[in-house]
């Protein structure tokens, strides 16, 4: 026999063990990047659940210096994007213009408070009947309404009783975009049914969501705000 098999038999074992190694560390590689874009995409909430947040409440916080519509080709094409060229929309009766420290502008109804819940930024209506959100995050690979659609099949595991899930192409000016409207129970707090407008757009190479969810009776009133907030809405920083 040859004298060196063993040594050669375990070089082989331990060149095995060594692509065992690499092949689990790249299956896991891929679940936890399935799991991750599966939580950006349904990582949108009724808010004031967040544990351990910064509220900044406060009728003049959003006032202190803190997305948007930059008009320039490079935002249009979802690339890094600049300083906006594009200026807010007044702030119709009933509303004012804060300016976020997270990089954005945007008319909300007056008497709401700010809180930021890290990711998102709210802004609520006393006794939070009314909650407008904000989330900023890396695009999806397939665009806004990818993203949406990922979303409506993720509603009925995330909100109870969810029905009326509705995913259409809407683009927010001359970005492309998607909006996504939805009915659900709402928590045990909330008294009976929410519906919320969502939208979602590309733009200076980030995905922006912006949301509102009020009491179903009340959609009227949330849909005013939230179209309200949807033409107020620009950046003021590259994200």
């Amino acid at each position: 026999p040859d004298g060196h098999a063993p040594a050669s038999r375990a070089a082989k074992e331990r060149a095995r063990a060594r692509r065992w190694v690499l092949a689990s560390v790249l299956v896991l590689a891929l679940v936890g990047g399935g799991v991750a874009i599966g939580l950006a995409v349904a990582d949108r909430d009724e808010g004031g659940k967040a544990p351990g947040a910064d509220h900044s409440q406060g009728q003049d916080q959003g006032q202190e210096k803190t997305p948007d519509d930059a008009r320039d080709k490079k935002g249009e094409a979802g690339g890094a994007g600049t300083t906006p060229t594009s200026k807010p929309e007044p702030a119709p009766s009933g509303y004012r213009t804060v300016d976020d420290p997270a990089g954005f502008k945007v008319a909300v109804p007056k008497g709401f408070t700010r809180s930021y819940e890290p990711p998102r930024v709210f802004y609520y209506s006393p006794g939070k009947e009314f909650r407008l959100g904000v989330y900023i995050q890396d695009q999806e690979p397939g665009g806004p309404v990818s993203a949406m659609k990922k979303a409506d099949e993720e509603g009925p595991h995330r909100y109870p009783g969810y029905r009326g899930g509705v995913v259409r192409k809407s683009p927010k000016n001359e970005f492309p975009g998607a909006l996504w409207e939805f009915t659900w129970n709402g928590e045990s707090a909330d008294g009976g049914p929410r519906h919320t407008f969502d939208q979602s757009w590309d733009e200076a190479g980030k995905m922006y969501d912006l949301w509102v969810s009020a009491p179903s009776d009340r959609r009227p009133d949330a849909k005013r705000h939230f179209d309200t907030a949807l033409k107020t809405f620009v950046r003021t920083k590259p994200h």
